[in-house]
């Protein structure tokens, strides 16, 4: 009889525990920079240039109306998921100064856009070596092709 009591209060504390309401997340205020992606995400960049995607877990239409990339921002978020870039869900948030896209770290800009992110920037890459009067451009595009000028006369090479 005393195996049936006991099994019975083992059951009793199994079937209570499954009926506690389970313990909110517990949330966090991270400093760090904002940087907005052109598909509409907003990432946090942590001080040490992480960055962490933010699901916004507010009411309305543009939550970051008004926020520019670059701005440092403090938001309240719950725990982060380990994945990259790091994901969090973010219920409050509040610009403690203005920034521009330059206050993002480079190396963190060019790590995301290796993996698709875009925020509207585009890269340049300028040429190994300078066009010049004696070097010029030719080829498709408007350039001078097979040695004739736009008027169709041939031209000669300068002698250097």
């Amino acid at each position: 009889m005393k195996g049936v009591g006991i099994l019975l209060c083992a059951l009793a504390l199994v079937l209570s525990s499954c009926a506690a309401p389970a313990a909110e997340p517990e949330r966090m205020g991270t400093e760090g920079r904002l940087l907005l992606a052109e598909n509409g995400t907003a990432l946090l960049i942590a001080e040490d240039g992480t960055p962490i995607t933010l699901s916004v877990q507010a009411e309305g239409n543009d939550p970051w109306a008004g926020y520019h990339s670059g701005d440092r921002i403090r938001v309240l978020h719950d725990g982060v998921n380990e994945t990259y870039p790091a994901q969090s869900e973010a219920y409050g948030w509040e610009r403690l100064e203005e920034g521009t896209l330059e206050d993002i770290p480079e190396e963190t800009l060019t790590a995301l856009e290796e993996l698709g992110w875009a925020f509207g920037r585009e890269t340049h890459n300028p040429a190994a070596e300078p066009q010049t009067a004696e070097d010029p451009v030719t080829g498709g595009c408007g350039g001078l092709q097979g040695g004739r000028s736009r008027e169709g006369q041939t031209r000669k090479k300068a002698d250097t």
